[in-house]
């Protein structure tokens, strides 16, 4: 959503979200949810980057590390 009209910009398909994060260059966005894995979206297409095998529940919190490099998944598993 633009911040200062409210209208959607852009609208990402990833099932039930509990948590996202953008990267700190705003280019991508990681989402966690009911789903086992964190997944990587392009901030300017929409498109789907890569999914991170990494959990057994769902992905309850995610955050970039402040350069962009890592990114850190919580879960209830």
């Amino acid at each position: 959503v633009d911040a200062a009209s409210g209208k959607e910009v852009r609208r990402f398909t990833a099932g039930t979200v509990l948590s996202l994060a953008f990267s700190p260059d705003g280019k991508t966005i990681v989402c966690g949810g009911t789903y086992a894995w964190p997944i990587l979206y392009d901030v300017a297409t929409g498109k789907l980057l890569r999914t991170l095998d990494t959990h057994n529940g769902a992905v309850t919190g995610v955050a970039y590390s402040p350069d962009g490099r890592l990114i850190a998944s919580a879960s209830d598993d």
